[in-house]
């Protein structure tokens, strides 16, 4: 999964979760976490193309277009 906003304004800083791209620390001059629990404790907000379980304990600071989801409802 990967977490990404390209239109927001250059002083908001965007963190990435993306357990896979390791080796690096940041991607389009954004920050790179591998941990999602870093993640989690770091994020405000969290954009998310679909939930997952994994989100549960964060769901009040998830934004998803998922209509169908039980697990943030």
């Amino acid at each position: 999964m990967i977490y990404v906003c390209y239109c927001l304004p250059k002083d908001i800083p965007v963190i990435i979760y993306q357990l896979t791209l390791e080796g690096s620390n940041m991607f389009f001059n954004s920050a790179v976490v591998n941990d999602l629990d870093e993640f989690k404790k770091k994020s405000d907000v969290i954009v998310a193309n679909s939930s997952d379980a994994a989100l549960y304990d964060t769901k009040d600071k998830i934004y998803t277009r998922d209509l169908y989801s039980e697990i943030i409802s």
